[in-house]
């Protein structure tokens, strides 16, 4: 048996940058490319504005696009959640309007079962409920696709744990 992809190719010594700049516009250009990508097949997008990084990265790589793209963001009853403020300025140096969406606690399913779409064995807590809320603001907003940050933890490997500063420790000693 063989695979076509492994992960650990793109970690090896070989593969890693040494310029940090030249790092930062290869990752630049890999997410600008791909929201582009799908924003021109589908002509039209709905970005979930959480206020964290990534998905105002998603947001800010369609800067100066003619498709049609509405923004959003969710809003929650749960105190120190609410993230509008930063998901507003994303929206006002793209020069769009941000839709802000009321998530209540009484959408929320406890013990959800996946759909039978679903490629992940399980889902977040509140994953259908701020599914269901989207799918409404994207008939309303009449898109095609749906764009947001979700997963940039997983790609850019955000850990809780102590992995990151043994990585940085054994790769470039203590004075680093």
């Amino acid at each position: 048996m063989t695979s076509d992809w492994n992960p650990w190719r793109f970690v090896a010594h070989d593969a890693r940058y040494d310029d940090h700049a030249e790092a930062a516009r290869t990752v630049r250009e890999a997410v600008s490319s791909t929201v582009n990508t799908w924003v021109d097949l589908d002509h039209s997008a709905l970005v979930e504005l959480s206020g964290g990084l990534d998905s105002s990265i998603v947001a800010i790589s369609l800067q100066g696009r003619d498709s049609h793209v509405a923004l959003c963001s969710l809003k929650t009853p749960i105190a120190g959640t609410d993230e509008r403020i930063y998901a507003q300025q994303v929206a006002d140096q793209l020069q769009l309007p941000l839709d802000v969406l009321d998530l209540g606690v009484e959408d929320v399913t406890v013990d959800p079962l996946p759909p039978p779409s679903s490629v992940a064995p399980r889902m977040g807590v509140l994953q259908h409920a701020v599914s269901d809320v989207l799918a409404a603001a994207g008939k309303r907003h009449q898109v095609n696709s749906h764009l947001s940050g979700a997963g940039g933890d997983t790609v850019f490997c955000y850990l809780s744990n102590a992995s990151p500063a043994v990585d940085a420790l054994r790769t470039r000693g203590l004075a680093a």
